[in-house]
């Protein structure tokens, strides 16, 4: 079972997006030293032109912004300078990516935390559904996902593919960030994809045992079907895996054995 390859190539092609020539702002020297140092991703250059008045908030032609760029970096010292001049948190560059979704491509929750406790909206979706919580889930990043989880992002999100942060996770192996998510007690353990795959499906066609296990043991339903009519056991007995197929199969049988004693 191969699941298509939405996941990091999609954030960076939709969330950060490239720098060409150009910028949007007021015009004048001082943003044109501004863009060029956005470009060329010198922070330090972008510090010294705050101190000269640049406008927080002039971007190149695509979007991108020097809280993007501080985020990105990180560089917690400019992003919180760019928030005192009065950086808007929630900009947008051209592909709908933020600041926070930039902060969530690093595994350190400062720079994301900051723009939170600045009023960054964790529910903003760029391109294809990306939010910051399932950047920071794709990615692996556990602090992020903490912070984000904190601030109250929904658990539950889904991108255009219908891919939420956990089945990202999963997809990806990120063993800590599924144990985060998991303990979210909204979050949905049975929600299916584009072609019907639960979660438990996408760890069964990956061979993830440990991350199976987890998920089992949360409650997920080892009974549910894909659009190939598949359990997970199935998925991973096609994929090769046969320990983790009858761990699965065993799983099934304890669920349905007490379903008969609920329902008897």
């Amino acid at each position: 079972m191969r699941f298509k390859r939405h996941a990091f190539s999609i954030v960076a092609t939709f969330v950060v997006a490239a720098t060409p020539a150009g910028a949007s702002g007021s015009g004048g020297a001082v943003d044109a030293e501004w863009v060029a140092a956005l470009k060329s991703g010198a922070t330090a250059e972008l510090a010294v032109l705050l101190e000269r008045g640049a406008d927080p908030d002039v971007a190149t032609s695509n979007g991108k912004t020097g809280l993007m760029l501080a985020s990105q970096k990180p560089d917690a010292g400019l992003a919180e300078a760019l928030v005192a001049a009065g950086a808007d948190v929630n900009a947008r560059n051209n592909n709908g990516g933020t600041a926070l979704m930039y902060a969530a491509m690093v595994d350190d929750p400062t720079v994301t935390e900051l723009l939170i406790r600045a009023g960054a909206n964790v529910e903003i979706k760029a391109k294809l559904g990306w939010t910051a919580l399932l950047v920071a889930a794709v990615k692996g990043h556990s602090g992020p996902t903490r912070s984000l989880l904190a601030a109250g992002a929904d658990v539950n999100g889904r991108d255009a593919y219908g891919w939420t942060a956990l089945m990202r996770a999963v997809n990806g192996g990120h063993v800590d960030v599924v144990a985060m998510l998991l303990e979210n007690d909204a979050v949905s353990l049975d929600a299916t994809q584009e072609t019907g795959a639960t979660a438990l499906h996408i760890a069964a066609a990956r061979g993830y045992d440990q991350i199976a296990a987890m998920l089992v043991e949360r409650g997920a339903d080892t009974s549910l079907r894909d659009q190939s009519q598949r359990t997970a056991s199935e998925v991973a007995s096609e994929a090769g895996f046969a320990g983790l197929s009858a761990m699965l199969a065993d799983a099934l049988g304890r669920q349905r054995s007490h379903a008969r004693s609920d329902s008897g």
